[in-house]
């Protein structure tokens, strides 16, 4: 394969990374949401691991 021919499959393959999905950006908005309304739950990660007994 050609090295032009390569560069124009990375090329058409990252196109996909450039912005995130619809489902992405409507979790995202529901956050900021969430966050602006004080209702966004959050959690220590030193909780979260001696839950699973990571400490």
């Amino acid at each position: 394969m050609g090295e032009s021919k390569k560069i124009n499959e990375l090329d058409r393959a990252s196109t996909g990374f450039l912005s995130p999905s619809d489902s992405c950006k409507a979790m995202m908005d529901d956050m900021i949401a969430r966050n602006e309304n004080g209702t966004l739950k959050t959690h220590h990660w030193e909780a979260i691991k001696a839950q699973y007994g990571r400490s």
